[in-house]
């Protein structure tokens, strides 16, 4: 199966196997393959299977697709080859087998994904707060005094400007309001997945301890000391056989007498 093998300066490399007829590529957690890069965009390109190869497909990304180092928009990956999303430099390898699956992402791994969301929502909260004190400014202005003044302001040209400021800037929140209920959505998701992790870490943790215990408790078992009922004198037996003979000797002898 062809793989792509990623390179990220924190996070070592990680190999993904390519199943599939559309595999998209981005920094979105809903992308088959994700790079959490801020030089990849959500949705950076796509990988669709033309019967025998993969088709790169860039999506109009904002820091684009590359070839070994050349930028490209579509292109048939029909040999190995260096591909980069924005700054993020990957290997593609058309004829690998591999067997292992994309493997699942650890506790730690969550974290570091949500600390990437959590900043992210952030940088969407402070632009959102930019535009609207922008927005208010704009709002609030008033006409105070003077003829000239006046009708620089009430200029058909400057209210047509003023107006078109607007409405753009509104069209913008709109958006990044719409962006930040989905940061939203994959931060609820990306919190779900880190307990389910947590809960299964701890549940490892408690039969580690309880495998433990029953170790102990067999060591224990194995070395304590089984004690016999002590055995019986030697002397005893011989004593009784030699009162016996004693008992018969002296019948005979009363025997004889008469």
């Amino acid at each position: 199966m062809p793989t792509l093998r990623i390179k990220l300066p924190d996070a070592g490399e990680t190999t993904h196997v390519l199943r599939g007829d559309r595999i998209t590529v981005g920094r979105r957690p809903d992308n088959v393959v994700q790079i959490l890069d801020r030089s990849v965009s959500g949705y950076h390109a796509e990988l669709i299977w033309e019967g025998d190869h993969y088709r790169l497909h860039d999506l109009g990304s904002t820091n684009f697709c590359f070839i070994e180092g050349q930028q490209i928009t579509d292109f048939n990956l029909r040999n190995s080859c260096k591909i980069g999303f924005g700054n993020v430099e990957c290997e593609f390898d058309s004829s690998i087998e591999a067997e292992d699956a994309v493997p699942k992402m650890t506790v730690a791994e969550l974290e570091k994904d949500m600390a990437f969301l959590r900043a992210e929502n952030q940088e969407l909260l402070n632009k959102h707060s930019s535009l609207q004190r922008r927005i208010d400014i704009l709002s609030s202005a008033r006409l105070v005094t003077g003829k000239s003044d006046t009708a620089n302001l009430a200029a058909p040209d400057q209210i047509k400007k003023l107006t078109g400021e607007r409405d753009e800037m509104r069209f913008q929140i709109s958006g990044l309001k719409l962006e930040l209920e989905k940061v939203r959505e994959e931060l609820s998701a990306t919190q779900r997945e880190r307990d389910a992790a947590r809960q299964v870490n701890e549940l490892l943790q408690a039969e580690k301890a309880q495998l433990q215990r029953s170790l102990q408790a067999d060591e224990k078992a194995s070395t304590q000391k089984i004690l016999l009922p002590p055995a019986p004198s030697p002397s005893a037996a011989p004593s009784a056989s030699l009162h016996r003979e004693e008992d018969a000797v002296k019948q005979a002898a009363v025997s004889a007498i008469s």
